[in-house]
């Protein structure tokens, strides 16, 4: 009760400040959509290393559902390929919501043959890439070009996938190799994990 309203106001801000550069929200500084009235395709990899950052994806899908409004969309993952069905926005947004990635890698070569034979055609594609290559994303890239305008994302600041490579018993001592692209994080922790939840080693 003794702290002047000035500086309670600029604690508060500051505040506020920290807790946005946490989150790291995804912005748009213009329209990703185009202002025509044709269907939608929107392409999500869902496998294993869209994962960590999972929430962080369909927060950027939803900014594109509004805009997306009145339109027929397509929405279509990588890790199980299945044909879409083309239903209003508010539909496939449920549905988005309800999606989960899997513990698979994705199938990129067996979804694109269904897209393809989509009725309509779309007049527009979105690509939510996981930035994994996994000698597949030129070809795909390509083939959903010629289906459509395609536009790839990828989230800002997305940090590579990890993985782990086989273990193997060196002098005593369980040695595992670990895995990473380029952009991948410099350090990380590897446990091993007994059934009851007990900590083995790390």
């Amino acid at each position: 009760d003794k702290t002047p309203w000035w500086l309670l106001l600029l604690r508060l801000t500051l505040a506020a400040l920290l807790i946005i550069a946490v989150a790291q929200p995804f912005t748009r500084s213009s329209e990703i959509l185009s202002q025509g009235g044709g269907p939608v395709l929107m392409v999500v990899d869902d496998g294993w290393a869209a994962a960590p950052d999972w929430t962080r994806r369909q927060e950027a899908l939803s900014g594109m559902w509004s805009e997306a409004e009145g339109r027929v969309v397509y929405f279509a993952t990588t890790a199980l390929p299945q044909k879409p069905e083309g239903k209003p926005a508010a539909d496939v947004a449920k549905f988005m919501r309800a999606t989960q990635p899997q513990a698979l890698a994705t199938d990129r070569a067996k979804l694109l043959p269904l897209l393809q034979d989509l009725k309509p055609a779309p007049a527009e594609i979105i690509w939510l890439s996981d930035n994994l290559d996994a000698g597949s994303s030129a070809a795909f890239s390509k083939g959903l070009s010629t289906l459509a305008p395609t536009q790839i994302f990828d989230l800002p600041q997305h940090q590579g996938p990890l993985a782990l490579g086989q273990p193997t018993l060196a002098n005593g001592d369980i040695v595992t190799p670990i895995l990473r692209g380029a952009n991948a994080p410099n350090a990380t922790t590897l446990q091993a994990i007994a059934g009851d939840g007990r900590v083995l080693a790390e």
